[in-house]
């Protein structure tokens, strides 16, 4: 019987991870009697897995609702392995770790591996949303895991990572309002109407982790149009559509209204507040979302219409004024013409804009104590020798008695003018007292 020991070092994992061996008994060139052959599993020698890291933001802060981490961890994997399984991340729910659904698949990468080609070096990277539910944050990374198994802790390495987190107290919170119509969302600052009007559908939901206060309260709808500054309950011509469910310790509510938009609201607020009163304004919490409403071109007629039928009693109170205001323009211009007429009555013409209006009146000039119209004068002379005598007694230098009928006459009867000279010059000094008003 013939005993063989032998001792095999490999130097790499890469040419060949599963060789096969036989042991032979040879005398000479002939093979005697070889044993079964058996087949060798070569594995590398993982020895580690790194804490969890924040890689960002850095800071000791404790993070708070709805704030993103980005989290690294590192370990050794063996090579075997490099295309199974990769580095998972858990985290603690309930005192039991459990895998974490993510949003975005990690980034996993080999970095490194050693120059026997039997272990590498893999990083991963994950981004993390804080949520209601992480208070005291226990997060893991782990490697060498059963693949199907969903229960962490388990694999041959792992580790963990505490992070510190605050979160809002127990209470009521309340999402934007979303705004939509049968084919999209909608943008609250620009809602253009087809023809008349248009509907839209409104949705508000509000969630609390406190189930006794929930009980007692409820969501209430409320409304403020143009030109007023308080709010009312709305009213709607559909009835609301409100779901309440009970899951993981917390209350949601979901409800959808049914609005119906006209181009006579050329904006509106909308509120959805949570109350346990139906006054609008009393809510412990509220979101609003203001509607900028544009009417199509088509509406124009219609609106016009409505507008005068909504508003006849403005349009009566303009026609009043207006009818005011003419009447007393009419007054003001009568009053006026009269003041304008006694002056030219006074003056014997008017010169108005470069125009002379001019009174006709006779004008009798008397000697003293004559009367010409009655005297013997009058009857007995030509109407020439009048004139001339007229035409003496007004150019003549008059002394003042107290009476403005008394003149004294100089007369020069060597030399008279004409019946023309002196209707010529009397026409003259008429037209000039006319213009000197």
């Amino acid at each position: 019987m013939i005993y063989a020991e032998i001792s095999i070092h490999l130097k790499t994992c890469k040419d060949d991870p599963y060789p096969s061996f036989r042991c032979q008994i040879i005398d000479g060139t002939n093979t005697i009697d070889s044993s079964e052959e058996v087949q060798l599993e070569i594995t590398g020698n993982p020895k580690y897995i790194d804490s969890p890291s924040i890689i960002f933001p850095l800071t000791s802060k404790a993070f708070e609702l709805g704030e993103v981490l980005q989290l690294q961890c590192t370990g050794e994997k063996d090579f075997r392995t490099q295309t199974d399984t990769d580095i998972r991340w858990c985290k603690s729910v309930s005192g039991q770790y459990q895998v974490i659904s993510l949003q975005d698949t990690p980034q996993t990468q080999i970095v490194s591996q050693r120059e026997d080609g039997c272990t590498y070096v893999q990083k991963s990277e994950i981004f993390y949303h804080i949520t209601e539910e992480d208070n005291d944050l226990d997060i893991m990374c782990e490697l060498e895991y059963i693949k199907n198994s969903k229960i962490c802790g388990k694999g041959r390495f792992n580790s963990t990572l505490r992070i510190s987190t605050h979160l809002k107290g127990d209470g009521w919170t309340l999402s934007p309002i979303m705004i939509y119509n049968e084919d999209s969302m909608l943008n609250s600052q620009n809602i253009t109407l087809e023809g008349i009007g248009n509907t839209v559908q409104l949705i508000c939901v509000g969630s609390n982790t406190n189930q006794t206060d929930s009980i007692m309260e409820g969501m209430m709808w409320c409304i403020r149009k143009t030109n007023n500054t308080e709010w009312t309950p709305i009213v709607l011509q559909e009835n609301k559509l409100e779901t309440v469910i009970n899951s993981s310790g917390k209350i949601r509510i979901y409800s959808k209204v049914t609005y119906h938009l006209i181009g006579l609201e050329k904006s509106i607020d909308i509120m959805c507040q949570i109350s346990s009163s139906p006054k609008c304004g009393s809510g412990v919490i509220s979101s609003n979302v203001s509607l900028q409403i544009n009417p199509s071109e088509s509406e124009g007629q219609y609106y016009l219409k409505q507008r005068e039928i909504v508003e006849p009693e403005r349009t009566e109170a303009w026609l009043a004024v207006t009818l005011i205001i003419s009447v007393t323009l009419l007054v003001v211009i009568l009053v006026l013409a009269t003041v304008l007429l006694k002056r030219a009555h006074r003056k014997g013409g008017l010169s108005l804009f470069g125009f002379v209006i001019k009174r006709e009146s006779k004008q009798i000039v008397t000697g003293p104590n004559e009367n010409y119209t009655n005297t013997e004068f009058n009857r007995d002379h030509s109407p020439e020798e009048i004139s001339r005598d007229i035409y003496q007694i007004q150019h003549s230098s008059s002394t003042a008695n107290g009476s403005g009928n008394t003149y004294e006459m100089h007369l020069n009867p060597d030399k008279q003018p004409t019946y023309e000279e002196i209707t010529k010059n009397a026409g003259r000094k008429e037209e000039y007292e006319n213009l000197s008003f």
